[in-house]
Parts: C-alpha cells; sequence; structure tokens
C-alpha cells in the first residue's frame, strides 16, 4: 500500500509505483525458474527496497527533480534558523558566492549517509532504522546535529583564505565520519531527537 503525501505528489507517486512494480515484475519473471533456486532473503529484500522506492519516494531523490530540489533547499533553510552562525560561514565562503548545500548533503540524502560511513556499519544501520521511523525528518536532524558539533568549536569568522577555504571543503566532504567518530551514532541520534525532535 502507498500512502500518499499531498494531492500534487499524486500523480508522481503513481507513475513511481507503476515504475517500480514493472521493474518488480520483470524481476520476478526472471527468478521464476523451476531449475533456480529462489533465496527467500534476497527475495525480501528486493520487495523491502521496492516498498523503500513507492513508500518514501526515492525514485524522485535520485532524478535532479523537484522532489531532490525541495529536499536540499529545506535543509538550507533548517541550517539558517537552527545555526545561523554555520550558515554565514557558509553563505560567506569562496568571496561570498557560498558553498551549497548540494555539494556536502547531497550524499546524505540520496544514501541516508551510508556512502559517508562506509567504515561505520553500525552507525549506517541505526541511522537507517530512525530513517525508517521518522522519515526524512530525521535525515534533516541528523544533518543539523553533524553540521553544529562540527562547527561548534570553531572561529566562525569570515574565510577568506583559499586554504581555509580547502580547508572547509575538505571538512564539509568528511563530515559525518569525523563527527560520528567522535561523538558516536547514539550521541548523534540521541541530539537530534533532543535538539531538533
Amino acid at each position: 500500500m502507498v500512502r500518499k503525501r499531498s494531492d500534487d505528489s499524486e500523480d508522481k507517486s503513481d507513475e513511481d509505483q507503476l515504475y517500480v512494480e514493472e521493474a518488480a515484475h520483470k524481476w520476478g519473471e526472471s527468478v521464476e525458474c523451476p531449475h533456480c533456486p529462489v533465496d527467500e532473503a534476497e527475495v525480501m529484500t528486493f520487495r523491502s527496497a521496492v516498498s523503500l522506492l513507492v513508500r518514501y519516494q526515492m525514485v524522485r531523490m535520485f532524478e535532479l527533480s523537484d522532489r531532490f530540489r525541495l529536499t536540499l533547499w529545506t535543509f538550507d533553510r533548517l541550517l539558517e534558523a537552527a545555526l545561523p552562525r554555520v550558515h554565514a560561514l557558509l553563505s560567506a565562503a569562496f568571496d561570498g558566492l557560498g558553498v551549497p548545500s548540494s555539494f556536502y548533503a547531497s550524499s546524505w540524502f540520496l544514501t541516508l549517509f551510508a556512502s559517508d560511513l562506509r567504515d561505520e556499519e553500525d552507525a549506517s544501520e541505526r541511522i537507517f532504522d530512525v530513517f525508517l521511523s521518522k522519515g526524512w525528518k530525521a535525515i534533516h536532524r541528523i544533518g543539523l546535529v553533524l553540521m553544529d558539533a562540527a562547527f561548534a568549536n570553531d572561529d566562525l569568522g569570515h574565510v577568506e583564505t583559499c586554504d581555509a577555504n580547502d580547508l572547509l571543503m575538505i571538512k564539509l566532504k568528511c563530515l559525518p565520519g569525523i563527527v560520528i567518530s567522535e561523538l558516536g551514532v547514539g550521541e548523534v541520534l540521541q541530539r537530534s531527537e533532543e535538539s531538533y525532535g
């Protein structure tokens, strides 16, 4: 069963469901060979993935669509409201050109932090569990906690030199791994609920 979020997304959600169901049907035909053993765990994993793609409209996240841009825009606005000093620093970087959230946060929303936490399998699993129970809000909240923790002790003056800009970019790209290895995933999840939940 697919939950619809609003009337505006009804048509796109139906398209997503049809597209995913067609792919599932084709996959089902390919494994219905009487001579081929079927791994029930693999079938369950595939069906779970299909359900996620439809329920959370994740198909739209992998297109350069309004859904993806809206998610990043929402994160920018939340960052601006919750952590204005960090937002100001990112906006002032590179001589005022700024660092868009698409640079550092795209992978957070596309892979639910999994690509940034390859060495932290337990952390990825716990974040995924929270996502399943809380939805996209959890990913936004975790992102805010990561930004807050990463820039809490920094002097948030102006980023004026090329070296400072380079260091900022490296820090932003490695942010989830750095913060979670320092604080632990339990602390990050707890802060996300306490501070932004």
